[in-house]
């Protein structure tokens, strides 16, 4: 069996964050955290709803929970964000907007050029139209999926960049929180 089969997909990466160092600005006193805490104030295991819009460095919108109006619900420190945005909605309450902005080191950290494959042009569907910056599912043999973006093509290989498409991008997110249970 292949170690990467190739399924047929483009949209959000549903990638795991890898989550960079925390920048000190970033590191709170966990102890002091329940001093401005409410009921209705992001803390640690705080159960939190809210839409986000993440930008990239140029204003280009990534990903954005408005858009097809579908929030997102985590518990604060099950894992689900990075450690970094969590951080940054301490002390926000409920019904309150912010926007913060991440380094690649508080998000999904740097490129890794290990992550960066030059696949056979034969792996591939000889019909699939394959075009730099186009998104591709990857079956690996656990049954997890892994995207990787097209870098390049040429009649005898496919670059494949599987970095996360954040990685060394500051990230730009603004939030509204929409409810807050403690």
């Amino acid at each position: 069996m292949p170690l990467l089969q190739i399924t047929y997909w483009i949209g959000r990466s549903g990638f795991q964050p890898r989550p960079g160092p925390q920048a000190p600005e970033l590191q709170r006193n966990r102890e002091n955290r329940s001093e401005y805490l409410s009921n209705n104030t992001i803390g640690e295991n705080s159960k939190v709803e809210m839409h986000y819009r993440i930008s990239l460095e140029d204003g280009t919108v990534a990903d954005s929970t408005w858009e097809d109006n579908a929030p997102v619900a985590f518990t604060v420190g099950d894992g689900d964000l990075l450690p970094g945005l969590e951080q940054s909605l301490f002390g926000l309450v409920a019904s309150s907007r912010g926007q913060f902005e991440l380094s690649p080191e508080q998000g999904f950290g740097y490129k890794d050029t290990a992550n960066i494959h030059d696949l056979p042009r034969d792996d591939f569907e000889p019909t699939m139209l394959l075009e730099p910056g186009m998104v591709i599912g990857f079956s690996l043999p656990n049954g997890e999926e892994l995207p990787g973006m097209v870098l390049e093509v040429n009649e005898a290989s496919v670059r494949v960049d599987f970095n996360h498409p954040f990685s060394g991008h500051v990230l730009n997110i603004e939030v509204e929180i929409l409810s807050v249970e403690n």
